[in-house]
């Protein structure tokens, strides 16, 4: 008796991956205009966008302790004077609060996980507690043990991470990379932060337009929703970016209305030759 043997064909597609778009950014984690960038960036960073984004954050010292927590020694948050703060707290709870950023980094890296930062963002929109340094660092404490709840993170693991040998160990690596390609440096050789990056280009312009920046980078197709501008006739035909002096939107039965400059020459002073139709 023959057995019969069935033999299925096996198809293989290999489609080459589109590449991410790199996003990087460098700051303070109590720094106020770093505060402010978190905020947009966590605006920029939709379940989609974060699809094709790899971002990473690195942080600006100056200068760390090997045997304690204490670092900006001498730029102003550190104990050598002219300083703002003769305690060095401030320069202590900086660098402390972006050992426990790096740490969440660290222990959560799995391919578009970004637990890491929902929590670094959460620690930058409770600054005004994290930067307290006359309350023995009640605040900074409770806005880590806030924002590790709130992500589901490990409060124990991220403490003993970011106060520990593995902590200064991220930070000093954090700022390597931040030195080598942070170009924001001032006169006196200390570097600043960097607004963002994006694919090796800085745009140091606090008011670049960081979404359309990332979606211009990205060479997938199709571009995710968050890329694709909002239609203003929901559905009907109103092409604003082809018709130079706005357009009438249509209906299922009317593709819409498309105005042109009177001359129908779009080479110059459009918005004047628009004024001028004649109805």
């Amino acid at each position: 008796q023959m057995a019969l043997k069935l033999v299925l064909p096996l198809c293989v597609s290999l489609t080459a991956a589109t590449p991410r778009v790199d996003v990087q950014a460098f700051g303070f984690s109590l720094c106020p205009d770093c505060a402010d960038a978190m905020r947009r960036l966590s605006e920029v960073m939709t379940p989609d966008i974060r699809e094709i984004v790899d971002l990473r954050i690195d942080y600006v010292i100056q200068n760390t302790s090997k045997s304690t927590l204490l670092c900006h020694f001498d730029d102003g948050w550190g104990v050598v004077e002219p300083t703002s703060d003769p305690t060095g707290r401030k320069g202590l709870q900086d660098c402390l609060l972006d050992r426990y950023n790096l740490c969440a980094a660290n222990g959560h890296a799995a391919v578009n996980d970004y637990s890491w930062f929902d929590f670094a963002a959460c620690t930058y929109r409770n600054q005004q507690a994290t930067s307290i340094t006359t309350d023995g660092m009640d605040g900074l404490n409770q806005t880590v043990r806030y924002c590790a709840e709130l992500q589901g993170l490990n409060l124990t693991a991220l403490e003993q991470c970011a106060e520990g040998r593995e902590g200064l160990s991220l930070l000093e690596a954090s700022h390597t990379v931040e030195a080598s390609l942070n170009t924001n440096v001032g006169a006196d050789g200390r570097h600043h932060p960097s607004w963002i990056n994006i694919n090796g280009v800085e745009y140091a312009s606090p008011y670049d337009d960081w979404l359309k920046l990332i979606c211009n980078t990205y060479t997938g197709n199709p571009k995710p929703l968050s890329c694709v501008p909002a239609d203003p006739c929901v559905g009907h035909r109103c092409d604003t970016a082809a018709c130079p002096c706005g357009c009438e939107c249509g209906n299922d039965d009317d593709p819409g209305l498309c105005y042109m400059p009177f001359d129908k020459d779009h080479s110059a002073d459009t918005l004047s030759k628009c004024n001028k139709i004649e109805k």
